[in-house]
């Protein structure tokens, strides 16, 4: 599908980017600075996997060497910085990972205009949801079937995300401002956990104002697709899943077109006291591949070695799969709000909102929310935090179950700048997580304790 054609010249103009920004003007002069640091840390989860079955507590030693390097100029800089993060873990055997992360920054400012890219390439562990059976087994008409339950599980994750925009002061009060952003999630040995590679695409232009000094009005709209080619399904694990696989339509494939569009206000209530609130609309049309089975067999019994009272037997289809391609509409409100006040030795802000991501299980989800976050200083080199919010998710399109539940945190954390280079830091955090199609919530206290050491800043001009 492609981008309706008056976003096409822009985003032809916004790709032509990258000679000016990784290639700048050398003749001017420039500085070379290289920042190394390395962090070391602890950490004790008493649910890691947030599963309501009994498990084990499980402590993590981090080991993350981290290089950020840059060369700036006047009118232009480009950063980039590597990450490798080393996790291991006691208490429970396939937790340790190794984890890398890389990002790239650059910009270009002239008289009017300012031009950036950026980017960043991740390989790392994810945890994601997975139907596991349990050793408990409830009596059924010719046979018992275990009981399942969904735990959260690792999984490797490549991600990879470019962003180049261009912004244009008009004139002293108004600016235009245009942006691409290319994601694309894809995971090793997702399929075997209902895991789905992804990719999504959008495209925005928003208008602000500056009516006076404390007032700024904004408009902006944004097109967006997002594709997963085959959406990944959990094996089954009981006779109810694999009668509902074969009853109702399964999505194979899946692809959603959003079109969106915002207006809002920000203003200055005093020197200590500022806010910002935007209202909008956005209207997603999906197009889904999904295949149905026109005469299930419902003796049809898996081999997952489940003592059987009478013996099953067959294919799950009695006749030949049916695939259909489905087409849906879905209007649907965005809002994001947000107060913060500060003063000399604290900060504090409060935001909700409704926005959308992409999901693992191959689909959108809209995302509500309601955050805090209170900061102080204690003292100079102490800074306490407290940070909670309260955020339900739910599939856009309705057709992915896994992408409904309710999460709760909150997260109170100290950070003592030791040295001039050395810092440590500590925090707790409290998860209480609901599933939609779970009885009961879970819960996870998480305990984390660091060190990092920043080496001083190399740095040198030509």
């Amino acid at each position: 599908m492609w981008v309706p054609v008056l976003l096409r010249a822009p985003l032809v103009a916004l790709f032509s980017l990258p000679g000016l920004l990784i290639i700048p003007r050398l003749s001017h002069a420039a500085e070379w600075s290289a920042e190394p640091s390395i962090r070391v840390a602890s950490e004790y989860d008493d649910n890691i996997h947030l599963t309501p079955q009994p498990h084990n507590s499980v402590h993590g030693i981090t080991t993350a060497p981290n290089l950020d390097l840059g060369v700036s100029s006047y009118i232009w800089q480009l950063n980039a910085g590597a990450e490798y993060e080393r996790k291991n873990y006691s208490g429970e055997n396939g937790l340790d990972t190794n984890n890398r992360y890389f990002r790239l920054g650059s910009s270009y400012r002239t008289e009017r205009s300012t031009w950036q890219l950026n980017g960043s390439l991740a390989s790392a562990s994810v945890l994601t949801s997975e139907t596991v059976s349990t050793n408990q087994y409830t009596y059924g008409y010719f046979y018992y079937f275990p009981v399942v339950n969904s735990v959260l599980t690792h999984r490797m994750q490549e991600f990879i995300n470019i962003n180049p925009s261009w912004q244009w002061s008009m004139d002293e009060r108004k600016q235009l401002l245009l942006s691409y952003q290319y994601s694309d999630v894809s995971y090793v040995d997702g399929s075997s956990v209902g895991l789905t590679d992804s990719s999504n695409r959008s495209a925005t232009i928003k208008f602000t104002n500056q009516v006076n000094p404390a007032d700024q009005v904004f408009l902006s709209g944004s097109y967006s697709l997002f594709h997963a080619p085959q959406v990944a399904h959990v094996p089954a694990m009981d006779i109810f899943t694999f009668v509902s696989n074969a009853v109702y339509p399964m999505v194979l494939s899946s692809e959603s077109r959003s079109t969106s569009y915002q207006v809002g206000i920000a203003h200055v209530f005093s020197e200590s006291m500022h806010g910002n609130l935007s209202l909008g609309s956005r209207h997603t049309a999906a197009e889904q591949l999904n295949r149905t089975c026109p005469s299930p067999n419902f003796m049809y019994l898996p081999p997952t070695g489940t003592p059987l009272f009478y013996p099953a037997f067959g294919e799950p289809c009695l006749a030949p799969y049916v695939y259909q391609t489905v087409f849906s509409t879905q209007p649907s409100t965005t809002f994001n709000g947000s107060l913060e006040v500060q003063h000399e030795s604290t900060n504090a802000s409060i935001a909700v909102s409704r926005d959308f991501s992409s999901s693992s299980a191959g689909d959108q989800v809209q995302n509500d929310t309601l955050s805090f976050d209170i900061k102080r200083s204690i003292s100079s080199r102490l800074t306490g935090d407290i940070s909670g919010n309260i955020s339900k998710y739910s599939s856009e399109t309705g057709s992915v179950i896994n992408a409904n539940y309710r999460s709760n945190q909150i997260q109170p954390s100290l950070t003592w700048q030791w040295t001039e280079e050395l810092s440590v830091n500590a925090n707790y955090r409290y998860t209480d997580l609901k599933r939609s199609w779970e009885s009961k919530s879970v819960s996870s206290n998480y305990v984390y304790f660091s060190l990092t050491y920043q080496w001083p800043r190399i740095s040198f001009s030509r």
